[in-house]
């Protein structure tokens, strides 16, 4: 890579890496049971490199190896229940080699948290992280909450 002014040139470059954008068009609840987070819309995949599995909602696979950055942001919404509940929402990412995630891992770097409370207004939760990938592996969001 060469500096020049106000140019960025690079010398050698094997593929240019192209954004991919997933997300959930309708609404979930969040439990003390992990759930994976329901993405079920491909809004943008310039690269043609991730797809939604065709089989469990909410799982994507990505066919090329390499490093990836990965960002999420849940919004989290006030189910107006009249009870003051407080509690905290976590979310991370694993991976695997098959679509059944039958021996998940844990991406160590994905985990988010946030406090939230209830008749708040809301909150939300977000990260942005690099992470190592095997190609034709998959990838999901998984989500619960230390309280109903």
């Amino acid at each position: 890579m060469t500096l020049q002014g106000n140019e960025v040139q690079f010398t050698t470059q094997d593929k240019i890496t192209k954004p991919a954008v997933f997300m959930d068009t309708g609404t979930q609840n969040i439990t003390r049971v992990e759930t994976t987070v329901g993405f079920n819309s491909e809004i943008l995949d310039g690269g043609n490199n991730a797809a939604l599995s065709g089989v469990n909602y909410g799982h994507i696979q990505l066919t090329a190896g390499g490093y990836y950055r990965i960002s999420y942001s849940i919004p989290i919404n006030d189910d107006s229940s009249s009870a003051a509940d407080r509690t905290r929402v976590f979310c991370f990412m694993q991976t695997d080699d098959n679509d059944a995630f039958s021996s998940p891992t844990t991406v160590a770097q994905s985990r988010s948290q946030v406090y939230t409370r209830e008749n708040s207004g809301g909150s939300g939760l977000s990260t942005s992280f690099i992470y190592e990938h095997t190609g034709e592996d998959y990838i999901r969001l998984r989500i619960d909450a230390q309280n109903n």
